[in-house]
């Protein structure tokens, strides 16, 4: 249950503290395991995998660094600085940074999931190969520049599982709901 309740009186407490008492406690329990009997019905673990073998992009991670500059000029200069002379991105970082945090870090932001991107830096980043520097994007009053140290493909992991198996819940939920919609015409009401 996930409520420290190992002991009878454990319980009786939990339950009075909740205003509940044993029926609903147990009806209660009967919901759960129907609701989890009807999820395993709805979206057992083959479609799961299936569903996310279909949408495993969304899932894609990427490692990143960047460096955040006042204006465009300055990141068009910086990199063409790391593109042609070689420049090292997190020398750059410390040296022009202007944020704070990824400046201290030598430019390293570390992991970051592909739907927290905004769409033109994750077509870009997405579309990099590892050590590849992309940009200038907007960022606010500033611009920054991306560094691509490593793209990691979605992983079917028990969290994700778990999300895909809600999503697919929901999905049959809508169909359900849409197909059995009911309509009421205005002049059998009155």
């Amino acid at each position: 249950m996930g409520q420290g309740l190992n002991r009878a009186a454990d319980t009786e407490r939990w339950l009075e503290h909740n205003h509940l008492n044993r029926e609903d406690l147990e009806a209660g329990l009967h919901r759960a395991m129907r609701f989890e009997k009807m999820m395993q019905t709805i979206a057992p673990p083959e479609r799961v995998e299936r569903y996310f073998t279909q949408h495993r992009a969304r899932f894609d991670r990427a490692r990143l660094s960047r460096i955040v500059v006042a204006k465009e000029g300055v990141a068009r200069e910086l990199l063409t600085q790391l593109q042609e002379d070689g420049k090292d991105f997190a020398e750059a970082a410390r040296q022009n940074g202007v944020d704070r945090r990824s400046k201290e870090a030598s430019g390293r932001i570390g992991i970051v999931s592909r739907k927290r991107l905004p769409p033109a830096v994750e077509q870009a980043v997405f579309t990099a190969k590892p050590g590849q520097v992309v940009g200038p994007f907007p960022v606010g009053q500033s611009y920054q520049l991306i560094k691509v140290e490593e793209i990691l493909p979605g992983l079917l992991t028990a969290p994700v599982r778990e999300l895909l198996r809600r999503e697919l819940f929901r999905r049959w939920l809508r169909e359900q709901a849409q197909a059995t919609a009911v309509q009421i015409k205005l002049h059998e009401c009155v």
